[in-house]
């Protein structure tokens, strides 16, 4: 199991800011996992949100702002708000970075960005919940990992599992990254009995988000079969509860 800190390590500090990843080299995590947008200026930056609001109480949308008008907002809360350039300078080197692509305007300057840097694709999972941006990601390295985000889309389905399996055999992607409220919407030994048979016949890998507590992470410990990698906003819990074999079957 990979645990990946869900927007850098941030109990302290801002999510996805330049901190919150200076922060994950303290912390024996796998990796991170990170949202990116584009600025009005065609840089790629890691935030979540498509406006200013929940983080800095400012109205404005990121996509009319440059990348220096966002951190002279961002400054006044102590915070730097990185390119994704920057946190591969950071990070890439020694960690997995699960790139989650947020707006479709954003595809194109990253593989543009990831041609320039020559960045290695082995430490990169590109995934998105608007699974028509990852094809061209993977048209142009054909050994970009990239993964499916399943939410809302496939419980709204008539059968979720036929949904997820359909857009498995369709993009055929690395990962798929769902979840972990699924323990609690579905027949846990049935999703672990469909899930495990997908993996069987695909070895697709399994990222579960967002892990915060330790009921949460009890299924995955009991089933590692379908748990290739945790992504949480608490990878200290995670982390002890592993090293500790405190969660059992």
């Amino acid at each position: 199991m990979k645990i990946l800190a869900h927007r850098g390590i941030h109990h302290d500090v801002a999510e996805n800011s330049l901190n919150a990843f200076k922060a994950v080299k303290n912390v024996p995590v796998q990796g991170v996992e990170l949202d990116v947008r584009l600025t009005k200026d065609g840089i790629v930056i890691v935030f979540h949100d498509d406006n200013l609001k929940r983080l800095f109480g400012k109205e404005e949308k990121i996509a009319d702002l440059s990348h220096d008008q966002i951190n002279n907002i961002a400054s006044q809360n102590n915070v730097i708000i990185p390119s994704l350039k920057e946190v591969f300078d950071l990070l890439l080197e020694d960690s997995l970075i699960n790139v989650e692509i947020k707006e479709p305007q954003v595809v194109f300057p990253l593989i543009d960005l990831l041609k320039t840097g020559g960045y290695q694709q082995q430490n990169l999972i590109f995934s998105s919940f608007i699974h028509n941006t990852l094809p061209p990601i993977q048209d142009t390295f054909q050994s970009a990992n990239i993964g499916l985000l399943i939410g809302n889309e496939a419980e709204n389905t008539a059968n979720p599992m036929d949904y997820i399996l359909s857009s498995l055999l369709k993009y055929q992607p690395y990962s798929l990254h769902l979840p972990i409220q699924a323990f609690e919407k579905f027949v846990p030994h049935m999703l672990v009995k469909s899930l495990s048979q997908m993996k069987e016949k695909t070895n697709v890998q399994y990222a579960w988000w967002t892990v915060n507590t330790v009921s949460e992470l009890a299924p995955l410990v009991q089933h590692p079969n379908i748990t290739d990698f945790i992504i949480t906003d608490n990878p200290e819990m995670v982390i002890d509860s592993l090293n500790n074999g405190s969660i059992n079957d």
